[in-house]
């Protein structure tokens, strides 16, 4: 401001300053006396006279020029002019008497203060202790400087008090030592700079404008309901304001750590919220703070003792520690950055205020709610514990970290699981039609979901993450509610049945997903699908023993990708009516059982049931008798689905109506060779594959028969599609061509062949020849002519037949063995041999002829007996000549 300096006085320099001075009276001095300018020397001398009260009255447009040496004795200063001035030189001061002393602006007074002013300006710092400088405005007096830096000096357990009138502004004040600064009326003092503990009281309604600077010292405010001070600067670690009285601030700065304590009961109101400035801000009062502004990076709040903080705003990362068993009653504005949580202890409140926000718990605590108004993230440690209600609403919760979260509570927002939390109970409640969605990238497990409870609720996984409920998802809170695996894996290993309540509740599987559960399933009667999965979907039955399926109606079960049954899983199907499937494996101990008569199980084309494990997954269909046959058979009946029972043998198909089927295992043949009665009853349309092992006609060994006798073909076939027809041609000697195994009886040597037709019209043929031998024949030779006492050798014969004879000769007379072909006969008179032949190969058929023996004339001579063929006699002279005697045996044509 312009300044009118009418005179100026040098004043000499004095080498020492008295910290101490003398406790007489000083002279009072007016500037009107002497001049419009005036030196310290002059000024000293009027004052060291001691005969009045030592004020220094300015009276006119004066300048007090200090620069040779301190004024001393001063015990006030009077301004009664605009235009008075003051003018300090380096480390020159006015220094007030060892009493109380005052500074009074009349009206207009103002003093304008210039000079170089380093270490200069008002000394009461070194006055007596106890003492007080009263500052009195009639109106707006004010202490102007322009660069003071030490403009008053307030120390020694002194006081600064600004008292009634009008709204005084000082420029500075410096605090020293212990000091008071007692603000009985609002003022301005643009600086405030604490170098030592300092009390300030501000009356109530009133406003000291200044910027309080603590350093690494005290600052103690009190008054009951008291003013305002509208800057306070927290400049160097150590920095304590001690809030004995409500108090009013209306910034408060932290350039370094420092700590507040506010007494029970009381609150400490600052208007813009402390900052802590990248710095550690400690609260160890139990009363209340209005505001914490959490607003550089790392900036911290230590909680030491349980206290209020009605908001503490996270407008950059930084930490909350409550000490463990404390309390910070407040709320919490998580904004756009992160907030560790380091401590043991309890905050009331937390608030997600902005999208982008991360809650770091690091240790085991309590945050008694948290609201997201906006998107945010938490991450609990390993190991630790966040204890509190997590009201997810409509936004989106990111959980990272492996710790625990007790409770979240949600409607149609979402919670996004991209590290491995747990979470205690999880508490969705979208509304009446509303979804709810579990998304992430990690591996969540959730201790107890709570069931959904209105109407149409939808409770929706996506993300390529996992989620384990480990009490399960219940349809019995609603009707209508829906669960949709969209994307990634969710496991309900609890064993908790699912009933359907109603036809439009419903599992939805998608493409890519995973369903695991552990409980019964039974749907609903009407039209729609309880259960579904699209193809590439994952449905894992993981029940340690049997989990039924049980369909109230067609397609209640639409499971086209694919149904893992695990290790000791017993899925049995219940209910006649149609399912649909995809892939099934079957894995180690599990088993697929379907023993529902009249059952329907359609399979998407291409897909595949699978048997793992040597010896081990079951898969029985079993559809009890021909007349309730199970029908396996792919969806629209296009396409082929593959049964691979791989190494099990545990594989049976009981009365099930095949199409569209290939049969696949590890040994790479036919089922029908491979599990022979373990298939029965099986109706094939011919579409299979794989079931029937190729049809081979087989007409037997060829056969060798007798002519008039006959012989059983055995014919036979395998393979193919049972049963089979039979057709024997040629027609000739056969009971029944349509028999395998027909009796024939060919007259002559007859090839035959067999023609097999199968269920579904496959043939092949097979030849085998019947070979007719001729019957029996005997020969007993020619007949012959023996004399008397001679032999002869039958010639008997036998052919044809079996080959295998018995020979029978009669009469036995004569012959040495009647029971060979060719026996000696030595007959004694001539005799006709029968011989007759047995084929012990031929059911004992006999076949006879004759041979005779004759046996030669016998006569008697006188030298013996004599006998002489011919056919006619000697004449009987002749013999009687001879000597001997005649007798003739036959005596036909004899005329002696």
């Amino acid at each position: 401001m312009p300044r009118r300096i009418k005179a100026i006085l040098l004043v000499g320099i004095v080498s020492n300053v008295l910290t101490t001075y003398g406790t007489a009276l000083a002279d009072d001095w007016v500037t009107s006396v002497d001049g419009p300018t005036h030196d310290a020397a002059s000024i000293n001398a009027k004052l060291a006279d001691g005969t009045g009260t030592g004020t220094i009255t300015i009276d006119d447009a004066s300048t007090i020029l200090v620069d040779t040496e301190d004024i001393i004795n001063c015990t006030g200063i009077i301004v009664e002019d605009a235009d008075a001035a003051i003018i300090f030189s380096v480390g020159r001061k006015i220094v007030f008497a060892n009493a109380n002393g005052e500074i009074t602006f009349t009206d207009p007074g103002a003093l304008a203060i210039d000079g170089a002013f380093s270490d200069a300006g008002f000394d009461y710092a070194t006055t007596a202790s106890g003492k007080t400088l009263t500052i009195t405005s009639a109106n707006s007096g004010t202490l102007d400087s322009t660069a003071v830096s030490n403009q008053i000096l307030l120390g020694n357990g002194n006081t600064l008090k600004i008292v009634a009138g009008g709204s005084p502004a000082l420029s500075s004040v410096m605090i020293s030592g212990f000091a008071t600064l007692d603000i009985d009326e609002s003022c301005t003092i643009t600086t405030t700079n604490m170098a030592a503990d300092t009390t300030i009281r501000v009356a109530p309604t009133k406003m000291l404008t200044t910027t309080v600077t603590v350093n690494n010292n005290k600052l103690t405010l009190y008054e009951a309901n008291g003013g305002t001070i509208t800057t306070v600067n927290l400049n160097a670690d150590g920095g304590v304001i001690d809030v004995i009285e409500n108090t009013m601030i209306d910034a408060c700065d932290l350039a370094g750590n420092a700590t507040i304590d506010v007494a029970a009961d009381k609150t400490l109101t600052v208007t813009n919220g402390v900052d802590t400035n990248a710095k550690t801000l400690s609260l160890t009062g139990p009363g209340t703070i209005n505001q914490v502004d959490i607003d550089g990076a790392g900036g911290i709040l230590n909680v030491m003792e349980s206290c209020t903080v009605t908001t503490v705003n996270v407008e950059a990362d930084g930490a909350i520690n409550v000490v463990e068993n404390k309390t910070l009653t407040g709320t919490v504005n998580i904004k756009n950055k992160t907030l560790a949580l380091n401590h043991k202890g309890k905050i009331t409140t937390g608030v997600f205020a902005a999208d982008g926000g991360i809650l770091n718990v690091n240790e085991t605590c309590e945050v008694t709610t948290i609201n997201m108004n906006a998107n945010g993230s938490v991450n609990v440690a390993s190991g630790k514990t966040l204890t509190t209600n997590l009201n997810v609403g409509s936004r989106t919760l990111r959980l990272l970290g492996a710790g625990t979260i007790t409770k979240i509570i949600a409607t149609t927002g979402k919670v996004q699981a991209d590290g491995t939390p747990q979470i205690t109970t999880l508490q969705p409640g979208p509304g009446a039609g509303g979804t709810f969605t579990f998304d992430g990238t990690g591996s969540a497990t959730v201790t107890t979901l709570t069931p959904l409870d209105t109407t149409g609720e939808i409770f929706t996984k996506t993300g390529t993450g996992s989620l384990v409920v480990t009490n399960g998802f219940s349809f019995a809170g609603a009707t209508g509610i829906k669960l949709n695996i969209n994307e990634g894996a969710f496991n309900d290993p609890s064993g908790q049945n699912i009933v359907f309540g109603d036809d439009a509740e419903k599992i939805t599987v998608a493409g890519g997903a995973t369903y695991t559960t552990a409980g019964n399933i039974t749907g609903h009667s009407g039209t729609s699908t309880n259960f579904e999965s699209a193809p590439t979907s994952t449905v894992n039955f993981n029940k340690n023993g049997l989990l039924m399926l049980t369909a109230t109606a067609d397609n209640d079960f639409v499971l086209l990708g694919t149904v893992n049954i695990m290790d000791d899983c017993i899925v049995q199907m219940a209910g006649f009516y149609q399912s649909r499937f995809g892939h099934i494996n079957i894995k180690n101990q599990g088993s697929l059982v379907n023993n529902i008569a009249n059952s329907t199980l359609l399979f998407a084309p291409n897909s595949i049931i699978t048997l793992e494990g040597f010896g081990s997954g079951t898969l029985n269909i079993n559809g009890q008798t021909a007349a309730t046959a199970i029908t396996m058979s792919t969806i629209g009946d296009t396409g082929q689905f593959t049964i691979n029972r791989g190494a099990s043998n545990n594989m049976t198909v009981r009365y099930a109506a095949l199409s569209n089927c290939v049969y696949l295992s590890n040994q790479g043949g036919y089922a029908d060779a491979e599990l022979g009665n373990k298939l029965v009853g099986l109706v094939d349309d011919g579409n299979n594959v794989n079931w029937w092992s190729p049809l081979i006609a087989d007409a037997g060994a060829d056969k060798t028969i007798i002519s008039g006798n006959s012989t059983m073909l055995e014919g036979s076939a395998v393979g193919a599609k049972p049963p089979y027809t039979y057709a024997w041609t040629p027609a000739t000697g056969l009971n029944d061509p349509t028999l395998a195994t027909p009796r024939a009886s060919p007259t002559v040597t007859t090839e035959y062949t067999l023609t097999v037709t199968d269920s579904v019209g496959t043939s092949d043929v097979d030849v085998m020849t019947v070979t007719v031998t001729p019957a029996l024949a005997v020969d007993a030779g020619p007949d012959q002519e023996i004399g008397r006492g001679e032999s002869a050798t039958l010639q008997g014969s036998a052919t044809g037949g079996s080959g295998q004879f018995a020979y029978a000769w009669s009469p036995t007379t004569g012959l040495d063995n009647a029971n060979i072909a060719t026996p000696t006969a030595s007959p004694e008179q001539t005799t006709t041999y029968t011989l007759t032949v047995t084929d012990l190969g031929d059911q004992g058929k006999t076949a006879s002829d004759t041979a005779t023996i004759t046996v030669k004339g016998i006569f008697a001579c006188g030298s013996g007996i004599c006998g002489m063929g011919g056919v006619g006699l000697l004449p009987l002279t002749l013999l009687g000549l001879m000597g001997c005697k005649w007798s003739w045996r036959r005596k036909t044509r004899m005329h002696s």
